[in-house]
């Protein structure tokens, strides 16, 4: 924000209205990073690499962005990734398992799951292990 404005006002104008949306909490990183990892969870289906470095590239601090990622669970993660993946499935049902596979390995890496859960989604859905955590 910070930046967009100083393209068209002074420093002192920018600093002003920066305080005061600030002290009107309309500005608040700290917020708009727990609902962004939220959404980004829930209805995009990313995992907390790509939520991180998204937040980072619309500028939010990197110690701000890892904390509000930290807030996700392994599980919720876990759920999330194999709800993209249970629907992709779907499409993909007249391929051979291992063209499955790697689709999935592709996908929810472009996503941003980390290697872990992908293996447990992909032994989930695909091979039909459970793993008892």
């Amino acid at each position: 924000m910070r930046q967009r404005l100083s393209r068209r006002f002074d420093q002192s104008i920018t600093d002003q209205i920066i305080t005061q949306l600030q002290d009107k909490k309309l500005l608040d990183d700290a917020k708009l990073s727990e609902q962004f990892v939220h959404s980004r969870l829930q209805v995009r289906h990313q995992g907390r690499f790509r939520i991180s470095q998204e937040l980072f590239k619309r500028g939010v601090a990197r110690e701000l962005a890892n904390e509000a990622v930290a807030t996700v669970s392994d599980a919720d993660e876990r759920v999330s990734a194999s709800e993209l993946l249970a629907r992709r499935l779907k499409t993909w049902q007249n391929l051979a398992p291992l063209q499955q596979r790697q689709r999935a390995i592709g996908l929810l890496s472009r996503r941003g799951f980390a290697a872990k859960v992908i293996r447990q989604v992909i032994d989930e859905l695909i091979l039909g292990r459970s793993e008892i955590a």
